[in-house]
């Protein structure tokens, strides 16, 4: 098992973006969605897409580093190490 497997930072990301996705889908079906309301959803389902992955490492949400401004602001930013057109990027156990 991988280590970030356990890491309760990943879960809730994920759970969070999957569950502001399905929002997002039934608003889109059920009423009429602005740009800028499109933007701002999209926008927040990256930042818990791209913190799941950057935080990966990170077991617990109670680690006092994620609460650090600079460290918030780079765990939600697009991965520097994930890039889905380039192959090199993938783990070497699955190369």
């Amino acid at each position: 098992m991988n280590e970030w497997a356990e890491s309760e930072v990943v879960r809730f990301h994920l759970r969070e973006l999957s569950e502001d996705l399905q929002r997002l889908i039934d608003r889109i079906q059920s009423e009429e969605v602005s740009d800028t309301d499109l933007y701002l959803s999209i926008a927040h389902l990256y930042h818990h897409l791209n913190t799941a992955w950057n935080a990966r490492n990170f077991k617990s949400l109670e680690d006092p580093l994620l609460l650090v401004d600079s460290t918030f602001f780079e765990l939600a930013s697009f991965p520097k190490d994930l890039d889905p057109w380039n192959l090199d990027f993938l783990p070497m156990q699955d190369k």
